[in-house]
């Protein structure tokens, strides 16, 4: 169980996975035999896996720009094939390491037949900030606390300016995917293969829409809409929470995984449990605010045997600190999204929508809070409200879960709408990410290896069971 003690960080996540890359024979400026591969850390012994850096602009747009140091790891194939194709891997996000995330790929299907290829966000161990200036909370129920969480992330950015300088206007998508074709080249691929996930997805295709001749197969999985102002993200996301919240209850009440299985009122158990403030072990007070993000996500998440026992064992649970710089995580969101006048008026109008839709957690939708702190932000929306324009020759395996929270599968009809030669396969079980379950991944594979897609609208029926736990999906 990992019940992260950080405020508010925890919850302004953005969801997303994988990329994938082809042999070149063409000579390039770079040559890949320079690259000075090394131990990744202490703690990463396997010789399969290492990791290098290359040097790139802090400012793509500026050929005179500082340069700043980008960390990437490859895992080589089992039988280290040099002939094997090359995935790239992006887990999502944005602010957690790509890196500690891929190494869990080692002994998957994928590490034994593709090098894996993974990127850390630009930034990861540059960018600081005062979390101390950081609200406290980011629900907001009178004018006043919403003018005070405004004032407090306002000195909080201002913070991030002051720790870690003119590298906070550089950590857009636009130059991450500038860092993977400068490793493309380092690489000597002519093509990337792109699997990524969450907000992987938006970023493979913000690749493919500035490289359209260095994208190969590119595989978007639980896709993020950056195209939708926020009235429309709370309502599909208010939904998709509502379906997620009842199929999480129905799964607690007829299966005997479930440690709230003999609960004779559930949904009156859980309304008690999420009305209380708690003491957990090693933890300071948890706020019953808190305790209610933290059971959204592991609802959201699929973690529900866990969230299962949690609840009814609270007592016992530890503290488990994750390794995300959620300061990029913050900035990178809050700089992503569109610009948009975002008033206390219009803040309740949307708390009230959420609610009337869910009115358990309709108050904690990261779309309202990443609109809140980010309300007086001047240096928002850097991509204005728009649809991708990738070459309509390029293919995409488009994959969802039929019932993800994080990344409605409305998210990914409207991808798919934007790419013609696409095809959207989704998964019937709940969850976020589904490229490690049996029969996405037998598709995925076939398009990889044999360049073939699925029908449109593939269904992949896994049972529960069936679902490969084997690679965590407790991502940032």
């Amino acid at each position: 169980m990992n019940l992260k003690k950080e405020k508010v960080l925890t919850f302004l996540l953005l969801p997303i996975f994988i990329a994938s890359c082809k042999n070149n024979e063409n000579k390039s400026k770079l040559n890949a035999t320079d690259i000075k591969w090394e131990q990744c850390d202490n703690d990463t012994n396997s010789t399969r896996i290492r990791c290098s850096y290359i040097d790139v602009p802090m400012n793509w747009n500026d050929s005179k720009s500082k340069k700043i140091k980008i960390k990437f790891m490859k895992i080589a194939t089992k039988d280290n094939n040099p002939n094997s194709q090359t995935l790239f891997f992006n887990p999502g996000g944005p602010g957690g390491s790509a890196i500690e995330i891929g190494k869990k790929l080692i002994n998957s299907d994928f590490a034994n037949n593709f090098n894996i290829i993974a990127v850390d966000p630009r930034g990861y161990n540059e960018i600081k900030c005062n979390q101390n200036n950081l609200p406290s909370k980011l629900i907001a129920e009178t004018e006043d606390e919403f003018e005070k969480i405004t004032k407090q992330s306002l000195e909080y950015i201002n913070s991030c300016y002051d720790l870690s300088g003119d590298i906070i206007n550089y950590i857009d998508t636009k130059q991450s995917a500038h860092d993977l074709d400068a490793i493309r080249k380092i690489l000597n691929l002519e093509k990337i293969n792109f699997l990524g996930v969450s907000y992987g997805t938006h970023l493979g295709a913000t690749y493919a829409e500035l490289f359209p001749n260095n994208i190969g197969k590119l595989i978007l999985d639980s896709v993020a809409n950056q195209g939708i102002l926020t009235d429309d993200r709370v309502r599909i996301k208010a939904n998709e929470i509502k379906n997620q919240y009842n199929l999480f209850i129905n799964w607690c009440k007829n299966s005997k995984k479930c440690a709230l299985n003999s609960e004779p009122n559930l949904e009156q158990f859980l309304n008690n449990f999420l009305s209380k403030d708690y003491h957990l072990i090693e933890l300071k007070k948890i706020y019953k605010e808190e305790i209610k993000e933290f059971v959204l996500n592991e609802i959201i998440d699929y973690r529900w045997i866990d969230l299962s026992k949690f609840l009814k064992n609270y007592e016992t649970t530890k503290n488990n600190v994750s390794q995300i710089n959620h300061n990029i995580t913050i900035l990178t969101n809050c700089l992503e999204i569109p610009k948009e006048e975002f008033t206390f008026s219009k803040y309740l109008n949307l708390r009230t929508k959420s609610n009337n839709i869910e009115p358990i957690f309709g108050n904690h939708l990261v779309e309202i809070k990443i609109g809140l702190l980010c309300s007086k932000w001047s240096r928002t929306g850097l991509h204005e409200i728009k649809k991708y324009n990738i070459n309509p020759n390029q293919q995409a395996l488009i994959l969802n879960s039929e019932n993800d929270a994080r990344t409605p599968k409305e998210n990914a009809v409207n991808l798919l709408n934007q790419i013609p030669l696409g095809r959207l396969l989704t998964s019937k079980e709940p969850g976020h990410g589904v490229f490690f379950r049996t029969c996405v991944k037998e598709n995925i594979f076939n398009y990889l290896n044999n360049n073939i897609l699925p029908n449109n609208y593939t269904l992949c029926e896994e049972k529960t069971l069936e679902i490969d736990k084997s690679f965590s999906l407790k991502v940032f």
